[in-house]
């Protein structure tokens, strides 16, 4: 079987074909693959040499403490996330969504970012956050980049939000779109029809030894209108008094048709939503009888 080396934490892989682009948020960089540019690895298995023949053909430097998250294509324009850097200072490197040329997709330029910090981020109590966008998505020619919204202390620092640009009118500043204050660190969202979704994994709480998951709050799944007005809300809390249900973190998600299905970062669970009318129905999870998915026991 093939392989390809790619950079450090790999967070998201995007299919144009021939082209297949990486956002290596730990190496800082956008590397663009092509099919059949080169034989690639060949894994030591003795085995049939399987597999899509992919090579390297550019990688775009953005530079230390720019972490970018992932990519979306509109228009021959890929827009990608940077969220920044551990400390305040280099945090500041981030907060970005910066446009990336990809008419040759052999050689990406960069465009003029596109600043988020400077948004009204509503942080709470008159404190002060970042954005740190931690995922991007496209429905409709417009780009939405979900915000973390985090504080100093990697908490939320101020409700859900989506900020809302338009390619069309570059110059603009984007919008904010709050997903309310019972959506906390938005981390992935989606466009289906006339609706959005976003994913929150809540404000979490972990063991200072194992690092395991002791509480989570404000979690679920946010259906709003193109206008940004919310429509529903799903939440993936446990059934009161129920000690035996592993806490649920949502993660990713894909729609299909006319249902949402949600990952669960914490106990490797899939959540299934049904989309009725304006309403988020449960069918698999937390509160029905069939309980979740079981896709990858701890």
């Amino acid at each position: 079987a093939r392989y390809t080396q790619v950079g450090s934490v790999a967070n998201q892989v995007v299919v144009a074909a021939p082209y297949v682009y990486v956002a290596n948020a730990g190496t800082g960089t956008l590397q663009v693959l092509k099919e059949g540019a080169d034989a690639g690895h060949l894994a030591q298995d003795g085995g049939a040499v399987l597999g899509v023949q992919l090579g390297t053909v550019a990688e775009l430097q953005f530079g230390a403490n720019t972490y970018p998250q992932g990519m979306v294509i509109v228009n021959n324009t890929g827009y990608v996330p940077h969220y920044g850097g551990t400390t305040a200072m280099t945090a500041l490197v981030g907060q970005k969504l910066v446009p990336v040329n990809l008419t040759n997709p052999e050689a990406p330029m960069a465009g003029s970012p596109i600043d988020l910090q400077s948004l009204d981020l509503k942080p709470f109590d008159g404190g002060s956050s970042f954005a740190r966008p931690y995922a991007v998505f496209a429905h409709k020619n417009k780009v939405y980049a979900v915000l973390n919204n985090f504080n100093a202390s990697y908490q939320p620092g101020g409700p859900g939000l989506l900020a809302r640009f338009d390619p069309a009118m570059p110059n603009t500043v984007p919008q904010i779109i709050d997903l309310g204050a019972d959506c906390l660190n938005p981390v992935w969202g989606a466009g289906s029809g006339d609706k959005l979704f976003v994913c929150c994994a809540g404000s979490a709480s972990y063991d200072s030894v194992t690092y395991a998951l002791t509480a989570v709050a404000n979690a679920g799944v946010v259906m709003i209108d193109e206008g940004g007005a919310r429509l529903a809300l799903w939440k993936s809390a446990c059934p009161d008094g129920d000690s035996n249900c592993p806490l649920a973190m949502p993660g990713r998600f894909t729609v299909h048709g006319n249902r949402v299905y949600v990952s669960d970062q914490n106990a490797g669970r899939v959540f299934v939503l049904e989309v009725l009318g304006n309403t988020l129905v449960e069918k698999r999870g937390l509160n029905t009888d069939g309980g979740a998915i079981t896709a990858c026991s701890v």
